[in-house]
């Protein structure tokens, strides 16, 4: 049962607790602690903000708010946990039809399973998220997703099909101006020329 507005005498929307000021200082805080590579204070503060969000029934802020603690475990090493927060995002952007935030949940799952050597998943969720990401025209996640692939291939001992993805992720990158990614890429070149 919704609350009526006094006012207008209709249901209002069930707000969070507190304000959304102090929503979006929590979020400020927990990108802060990330960057610092504070991680505790970080999760701390993210869980406050994935709390509060699934207070509000937005779900797209719910997806946003678990993509980025996702992040935050990732960055612990808590993979599975990571992994379960990546799902419950993807979900939730499947759910509202949000084809870029499908993309990165299908990036960042796809990592995970990379770093756990679970090459099989990796490939499926990198390729589907290229595939999204191309149709989009999004150049930040298509190459980021194309450098990813490419470090699969690399693993798999797949080095001309390494090389095509790191070429193709370059390309943007150069593009884009992307320096630092620019330089990643042209060593990860080397490094496939290197082992040839």
């Amino acid at each position: 049962f919704a609350p009526k507005s006094p006012a207008l005498g209709a249901p209002t929307r069930k707000r969070p607790s507190g304000d959304p000021a102090n929503l979006d200082a929590l979020a400020a805080l927990a990108l802060f602690h990330l960057a610092q590579g504070d991680l505790a204070r970080a999760h701390t503060y993210q869980t406050q903000v994935l709390t509060q969000q699934n207070e509000s029934g937005d779900k797209s802020a719910v997806a946003a708010a678990h993509h980025q603690l996702g992040i935050i475990l990732q960055r612990q090493g808590k993979l599975d946990q990571a992994l379960a927060h990546f799902r419950d995002a993807l979900a939730l952007r499947e759910q509202i039809g949000d084809q870029v935030g499908i993309a990165t949940s299908l990036d960042a799952l796809g990592q995970i399973h990379l770093e756990q050597d679970a090459y099989a998943e990796a490939h499926a969720h990198l390729q589907r998220a290229l595939k999204i990401a191309e149709t989009l025209g999004d150049s930040v996640v298509s190459a980021r997703v194309l450098t990813y692939l490419g470090m699969l291939y690399q693993r798999r001992q797949q080095r001309n099909e390494a090389r095509t993805c790191f070429e193709r992720a370059l390309a943007i990158q150069e593009r884009i101006e992307n320096r630092a990614a620019i330089t990643d890429l042209q060593n990860r070149l080397q490094a496939c020329r290197d082992s040839n």
